[in-house]
């Protein structure tokens, strides 16, 4: 059994998701005396989750993940959701972690608080080499199940709360690094620019937010891979799942006045074009070739790639 982080520490991080103010730890809940709300707490983590979700699309990438998604393959050797969305070959496997990895220099400086934005239970083990250099790996996601799995893999050095990303219950300048790695589109799209600010709002000056983001179809590769490439016997039979994708530009249009944007390419290779790759030597030359170019031209790729990383300074 891991050891668990002390709550003091989560306490210095935390707040009453609607009116910021600091909780107060009695017994097994969180109270927040100014809007006299408790939060209970369960194996060491606060539970800010609405019960029943706000909306439909919530409910549907809530069911998605904790009645599938985050279920094994019938061989246990991935989750469901990696094999619907990856190429989980050798060859596929090792394009993400490479392309995992690639983001690493973004954290290099390290701090004491890693925000790990709709976490999961950390699918890659490559998020972990993330977050290395930092004391505590913080994990906010709307599934239980998950946090649990997370805790397994993290130990002492996670901190994991239960919420909403949409309505965050962290204070301003609260983290030293955010990463929200494949979750912002699949809020609603209204909610989606509100979240976004919020994430730089509990974001320390001088500190970077990390999103990674699947621009689907306004991506010119997705459009050519779905409309010449079937994916026939490759595909795995899945429930439904919300998401609403903008384009790489809606970021630049933020109404914050951000310090600073970048936009790089994250995948250039989606998982019809992956598993075009031959699962060999000659396809592990083509995919670090294909590696070093993402990241040589990693803004002019960032134009064409379905899969984009999206760097905010403050």
């Amino acid at each position: 059994m891991t050891r668990e982080a002390p709550l003091t520490n989560m306490l210095e991080i935390i707040c009453c998701p609607l009116c910021k103010s600091n909780l107060a730890h009695i017994k097994q809940k969180l109270l927040c005396k100014k809007c006299k709300i408790s939060y209970p707490i369960f194996k060491g983590i606060p539970i800010f989750l609405k019960k029943p979700l706000e909306n439909k699309e919530k409910i549907n990438v809530k069911d998605f993940y904790e009645n599938f998604g985050w279920k094994k393959t019938i061989n246990k050797n991935f989750c469901k959701n990696e094999a619907v969305f990856d190429d989980t070959r050798q060859i596929g496997l090792k394009y993400v972690s490479l392309s995992i990895l690639k983001e690493k220099s973004l954290f290099s400086k390290g701090g004491k608080y890693f925000l790990d934005c709709a976490s999961g239970p950390i699918a890659y083990k490559e998020y972990l080499e993330l977050s290395s250099k930092y004391k505590f790996h913080v994990c906010v996601d709307f599934s239980i199940t998950a946090l649990l799995k997370a805790k397994q893999k993290l130990g002492s050095r996670g901190l994991y709360i239960n919420a909403d990303i949409s309505s965050l219950p962290f204070k301003k300048n609260a983290f030293d690094a955010i990463l929200c790695s494949h979750a912002l589109y699949h809020l609603p799209k209204n909610q989606q620019r509100k979240t976004l600010n919020d994430l730089y709002r509990i974001l320390k000056t001088n500190k970077k937010l990390v999103i990674v983001y699947d621009v689907g179809n306004n991506s010119i590769v997705s459009r050519l891979s779905n409309f010449f490439i079937k994916e026939g016997s490759n595909k795995i039979n899945a429930p439904s799942l919300f998401s609403y994708k903008y384009p790489a530009n809606w970021f630049k249009k933020s109404k914050n006045k951000f310090k600073k944007i970048q936009i790089r390419s994250h995948r250039l290779l989606n998982k019809n074009l992956s598993l075009l790759i031959p699962n060999n030597f000659l396809g592990y030359a083509i995919i670090y070739l294909i590696n070093s170019l993402e990241k040589m031209f990693s803004s002019f790729l960032a134009k064409f790639s379905p899969y984009i990383t999206v760097i905010v300074y403050k």
